[in-house]
């Protein structure tokens, strides 16, 4: 394997290390080489120990994750990491339900935690962490459309960490999405616009959680809309151009 630069060594702003490591990383997962990006990722962290700064790659921790949910996500492997991540963020280990979470936590049990816990099979201790999290920004204007996609979702059973939703884990726990005590909140934070373009009423949706699919579809078109064109960047750093593992 081709060693990591020890960028730690060659450089005094972390800022600019983190966004060296980083694009070097991206690189590597879009080129789907996903074993490189684990081996890097442990790489970099072990730089970090050697120059007494552990915490400067914190940052690797998401994107070995992203590496083990490519193909048939491995979700053991993933839940290694997270813990992990946990241990080098707050210098120990933590009991997830009887933790006091934070704001600044929300982004993680939404997007790390709730869906790997789903995939392995722990429902309650999942959903109470991801209706934690949607609690956290039910506390400003237009949250339930913002979290619609974490709350509902059209499909089966979900394979994959980003198909998890709240929905899923009331059927796999035999319990009805109406019984969530934010249920009424969520669905009241919804414009009347969005009612108006999607006939849908407002009691009506109350009393069906299945009418939100049109709700859903109708922001997936909207994310699938083409983007502003933007001019490509080649970008060099400390892997020269393109960088290669």
């Amino acid at each position: 394997m081709r060693s990591v630069p020890d960028l730690f060594g060659a450089f005094d702003n972390r800022n600019d290390i983190e966004r060296y490591y980083s694009l070097y990383l991206i690189q590597l997962l879009r080129a789907n080489r996903t074993r490189r990006v684990v081996e890097a990722c442990r790489s970099i962290r072990r730089l970090a120990r050697n120059h007494g700064q552990p915490k400067a790659a914190i940052f690797t921790f998401p994107l070995e994750m992203d590496a083990y949910s490519r193909g048939k996500q491995n979700a053991s492997a993933m839940w290694r990491v997270l813990r992990s991540w946990d241990r080098m963020a707050l210098g120990r280990s933590i009991n997830l339900a009887t933790h006091r979470w934070s704001t600044n936590d929300a982004h993680r049990l939404l997007f790390f935690y709730a869906p790997v816990l789903y995939l392995r099979g722990h429902y309650r201790l999942g959903c109470d962490l991801l209706e934690k999290a949607i609690t956290m920004h039910s506390r400003r204007k237009g949250w339930g459309f913002e979290l619609l996609w974490h709350v509902y979702k059209p499909l089966g059973r979900p394979s994959k960490t980003h198909d998890v939703a709240l929905v899923y884990f009331y059927r796999a726990l035999r319990r009805d999405i109406r019984d969530w005590k934010l249920w009424a909140d969520f669905v009241d934070d919804f414009p009347a616009k969005l009612f108006r373009i999607s006939g849908v009423s407002r009691d009506a949706l109350r009393s069906n959680p299945v009418l939100l699919e049109p709700f859903f579809q109708w922001d997936l078109c909207r994310a699938e809309s083409p983007p502003v064109q933007r001019h490509d960047r080649k970008c060099e750093g400390p892997f020269g151009r393109r960088s290669q593992g």
